[in-house]
Parts: C-alpha cells; sequence; structure tokens
C-alpha cells in the first residue's frame, strides 16, 4: 500500500512539474530598461510565438511579372470579406491592424501589392482592414490629406490597435516584419528599400 501511494505521488510530482514548466514557458514577463531609462514590461506568449513562427515564412520571393488581375487576388484570398477585412479563422487576431494606402492613377501598383500584401498580414494572423484612399480629378497629389481621411474611415469600422500608413509602390519582403505597433513610439517599417540598395 505505501509503495503504490508513494508510486502516485512521484506521478502527481511529475504531472505538476510538468505543468509548472507549461505554465512558465507559456508566459514569460520580462523587464528592460529602454534607452530614456524607463523600465517596460514585455509579455511573450510563447504558445503564440510559436503558432506565429509555423506560420510565417520570412524573406519572400518578390517578382513584376503582369499585375495581377483583382478577380485573381479575390481568388487567392477567400477569406478576406467585402470592403478588405480579415479575421483569421482558427484563432482569435491578436492584433487588429488598419492598413491606409493614398492612391491615385496607380492601378498597376496596387493591384501588385494587394496581391502580396494580403497573405502577407494573414499569415501574421492579424484582423486587418486594408483601406484605399482614392484621390480624383487632376490637381497635385495630396497625399497627407488622403491620409487624414484614411485614419478618420478607418476609425469609424473598429478600434484599431495599430494604424499603418503605406506606400502604394513598397511591398514588404519579410513576412517577420510585423505590422503591429510598439506600445510607445511610432515605428518605421520601411526603413530599407531595394533601390537604395537595402541602405
Amino acid at each position: 500500500m505505501g509503495w503504490h501511494l508513494k508510486r502516485i505521488s512521484c506521478a502527481v510530482r511529475r504531472i505538476l512539474k510538468a505543468v509548472s514548466a507549461v505554465l512558465y514557458l507559456t508566459v514569460c514577463t520580462t523587464t528592460l530598461n529602454n534607452r530614456n531609462g524607463h523600465r517596460e514590461q514585455i509579455l511573450t506568449d510563447t504558445f503564440t510565438t510559436n503558432v506565429f513562427l509555423r506560420s510565417t515564412v520570412g524573406p519572400l520571393t518578390i517578382t513584376f511579372p503582369k499585375p495581377p488581375s483583382l478577380k485573381k487576388i479575390r481568388v487567392k484570398n477567400p477569406y478576406v470579406t467585402l470592403g478588405g477585412f480579415y479575421s483569421p479563422r482558427h484563432c482569435y487576431g491578436r492584433y487588429r491592424t488598419a492598413v491606409i494606402i493614398p492612391h491615385r492613377n496607380r492601378e498597376a501598383h496596387l493591384r501588385t501589392l494587394l496581391y502580396y500584401l494580403h497573405p502577407f498580414l494573414q499569415r501574421q494572423q492579424l484582423h486587418y482592414a486594408i483601406f484605399v484612399v482614392h484621390q480624383t480629378g487632376n490637381a497635385t497629389f495630396n497625399r497627407a490629406k488622403l491620409l487624414n481621411i484614411g485614419v478618420r474611415e478607418a476609425l469609424r469600422y473598429n478600434d484599431w490597435d495599430c494604424l499603418i500608413l503605406h506606400d502604394v509602390d513598397l511591398i514588404p519582403e519579410n513576412d517577420y516584419n510585423l505590422y503591429i505597433c510598439d506600445d510607445y513610439y511610432p515605428k518605421h517599417l520601411s526603413s530599407a528599400m531595394d533601390k537604395f540598395q537595402y541602405r
């Protein structure tokens, strides 16, 4: 009888040790000092990180043959709803991101961007929407005004965690470049571009 209880207690201890290790690995909290000496608390969810790492591919192969048709973009992204909205089907999107693209007379660039951007954002498992703000007429292109309009319109639809102000001719080349916002500072997503030899 004593041997049996001892065996059970060893099994229970092993299970508790495994559960505590999993709990420790699932949520790890670290405190870091940033440049200004403020203490920041960074929460890392290991499960989410592992799922994210399985879904992203890193550096992408970008080619520019013929711009894809809108039909091809829709077929490639069947879960993007009317208006450019997407939510992951298998999990809750951890971040809500609105991408705002000012646009005029650059249909080929826009279609190419959408062709690459939708799968890019979906692999990051974001709840996102893409807002294309189109300027009509022949007046001078007013990018800032279009961005202001885009932000105002985007905020009517959701309480976004992040607003990405995106150029129509910049295509992200690595899906490890997360389209999410830092809690403290603005983030520059295209710090290196191919036309400047990535400097």
